[in-house]
């Protein structure tokens, strides 16, 4: 699973993976628990200069991978790798292996089994006489967590950390596990994908998308507030209450990217129809990603631009297709995944391909914004809605039994991404259904693609 999906994605399929880099900092040090290949660890380590991290990871397979990563990239004086996985005692135990690295558990009921050393997080940071301030800790123990808190009490009690989890234990939220971080005096927090800043956590949010949440002391939330990546409700409550002016500059904000070129005869001439609603909700939008204004701002801004556009909604029978195309944009930063979802469905339907939007619009998210049209707005636009839904829907081809017919109707669009090739040969070389592509091909170019041999090997096999 980690080879395909890094293969398809050049990333980890994670929207916490950029927060991350976003957040570390060349001095921070880490702990990776739950290693596996160390897409976290290596990630990581790139951005350190004087940091480090620890990566614990306890089977023979993925740690091979990893010790090889480290080699490979010269990270041994950044990454130590630890052949244990972490409990609340010291220990052996058997733990079922999965095909999937990632699913491997203690708590698994294959019948391959590897018997593993498990540590206790106090008794080993004491006994490697280990001094670091420790800056962040992704705790991903397949089940165990609860136990790696039990048995790094004084670890989690006396330092400060952000940490990162899952959320669910299979298909269930694991209220046990955040009732535990609580324990130690964490807040809960939740990502807002795209632009980088966490939220607070409550219960009321519900979206099967979400995989992992974050936790910190008041201490660490400062920190993280003083550097734009995180918002807490009281902080975004007195920017909602501040009367802030918003300026209506859309046109500027847009005007450098290549489809308001094509689009903004017909937009001027349409400006009369425009409510102001429409206009706040879309300027305030755009202001989003002003990382100039404080976390808790761009958050009000966020709630601001969704009630606009809610109240136009409520008001207005006849909703403008560029109304519904803010929706899912906004509802992607929201951190709403299958809300999005369901409504690229929708809005895809009834999009003609023959048009341009007669109102300003943006894209999906904001990775299109900079894509050029080819053959019309519309046709751009209709295939970053599908290709965008491809994208949410499943966190990888690699989980869907064979989308191979849908991705080949969206490759006949001419505005499809690399990132889609990459989709389509994967998915046709599981099922065994050979995609011949050209010799002078993009994949196959190593000044634009990162994995060019690779993908050479694979089309020719």
């Amino acid at each position: 699973m980690s080879s395909y999906v890094l293969l398809e994605q050049e990333d980890w399929f994670e929207d916490e993976m950029d927060f991350i880099r976003a957040y570390i900092q060349p001095d921070m040090n880490a702990l990776d628990i739950g290693a596996n290949h160390g897409v976290y660890a290596l990630s990581i380590a790139k951005n350190l200069t004087s940091g480090h991290v620890w990566a614990f990871e306890p089977t023979i397979a993925p740690r091979s991978k990893l010790i090889q990563s480290v080699e490979i990239n010269n990270f041994s004086n950044l990454i130590t790798i630890v052949d244990a996985g972490l409990s609340n005692k010291a220990a052996t135990a058997e733990i079922s292996i999965s095909v999937n690295s990632e699913l491997n558990s203690l708590y698994g009921k294959g019948e391959d089994k590897e018997t593993i050393n498990l540590l206790a997080l106090d008794e080993y940071i004491k006994s490697t006489d280990i001094k670091n301030k420790f800056d962040f800790v992704k705790l991903d123990a397949e089940g165990e967590e609860i136990n790696v808190l039990r048995g790094g009490k004084d670890f989690f009690t006396q330092q400060s950390p952000l940490i990162m989890f899952e959320l669910k234990h299979g298909n269930e939220i694991n209220h046990g596990l955040i009732d535990s971080v609580k324990s130690y005096g964490y807040k809960i927090f939740r990502l807002l994908p795209d632009v980088n800043i966490l939220v607070e956590y409550d219960d009321s949010f519900n979206d099967g998308y979400l995989l992992n949440l974050f936790a910190c002391k008041p201490d660490r939330a400062d920190l993280l507030s003083n550097s734009g990546l995180l918002a807490t409700n009281s902080q975004v409550q007195n920017s909602l209450q501040s009367n802030f002016s918003l300026a209506l500059d859309w046109v500027s904000r847009l005007k450098d990217f290549p489809y308001f070129k094509e689009c903004a005869s017909v937009w001027m001439e349409n400006i009369a129809t425009i409510p102001p609603n429409y206009i706040q909700a879309l300027s305030a939008c755009l202001h989003i990603y002003d990382e100039n204004l404080s976390a808790s701002q761009r958050v009000a801004l966020l709630i601001f631009a969704n009630n606009s556009l809610e109240e136009l909604i409520k008001n207005d029978k006849n909703i403008n297709l560029a109304v519904w195309l803010l929706k899912i944009h906004l509802l992607h930063i929201s951190g709403f995944r299958s809300l999005t979802v369901n409504l690229i469905d929708k809005v895809s339907n009834i999009l003609n391909e023959e048009e341009t939007p007669i109102w300003p619009f943006l894209p999906p998210s904001k990775n299109f914004l900079s894509s050029h049209p080819i053959q019309g707005v519309g046709f751009w636009l209709k295939s970053a809605l599908l290709e965008f839904k491809e994208m949410r829907y499943a966190f990888s081809s690699y989980f869907v039994n064979n989308s191979l017919g849908s991705l080949i109707t969206q490759l006949k669009n001419p505005n499809h991404s690399i990132a889609l090739e990459r989709r389509a040969l994967l998915v046709a070389k599981r099922i065994n259904n050979k995609i011949s592509i050209p010799d002078n091909h993009q994949l196959f170019n190593e000044k634009i693609s990162s994995n060019a041999k690779i993908w050479r090997l694979i089309t020719d096999n």
